[in-house]
């Protein structure tokens, strides 16, 4: 993580966060998560960042792991229509809301990293990222 944040740091990106979510001491996840501790390490303008997050600094629950893992295609695809049809495990729309908000934190939509939360729970649920999938298929259908 501290690796990736000063290489891309060194390229000239303008601003960003590494992320790894601590599964177990010698395991981990390469995002942020609702179900684990996150350190993270800011590069760009955001290169004083560096610490750990969790879910409550964001107003979110600690989730199970359990609900972020996916499967083979067939299961994944089940998941991502499940999701869009706000019928995904809570820890799984935590963990894509955080995620989406810290992106829009960086980009500057939003002041702050956990401002863009309920935001990013209502273009998720709200049908928003569906009609944007959708979308996207029927563009490369033509």
């Amino acid at each position: 993580m501290d690796k990736l944040a000063t290489a891309l740091d060194s390229l000239g990106v303008q601003a960003g966060v590494a992320a790894h979510g601590v599964i177990a001491p010698d395991r981990g996840i390469d995002e942020l998560t609702t179900a684990t501790v996150n350190r993270v390490r800011g590069f760009g303008r955001l290169n004083h960042i560096s610490g750990e997050w969790r879910a409550g600094e964001f107003g979110l629950p600690v989730s199970p792991f359990d609900d972020l893992l996916g499967g083979d295609l067939a299961a994944n695809l089940a998941i991502v229509e499940a999701l869009l049809a706000g019928r995904a495990p809570t820890g799984l729309v935590d963990t894509i809301a955080l995620n989406a908000s810290v992106a829009m934190w960086i980009v500057g939509k939003t002041s702050s990293a956990r401002e863009g939360v309920p935001l990013a729970r209502e273009l998720l649920l709200g049908g928003a990222v569906k009609d944007k999938i959708a979308a996207t298929r029927e563009f490369y259908r033509s």
